[in-house]
């Protein structure tokens, strides 16, 4: 039981560091390609 609880929140602090990943990529994407137009 006590087991299952540590793999949750390991789990869901991994899901949460993945999302803020994903959205810094985005980040850089966008500001690629604005200075690319620019």
């Amino acid at each position: 039981m006590k087991m299952n609880e540590k793999m949750k929140e390991v789990q869901r602090k991994y899901r949460e560091e993945i999302k803020k990943r994903n959205k810094s990529m985005k980040m850089i994407k966008i500001i690629l390609k604005k200075q690319l137009l620019s």
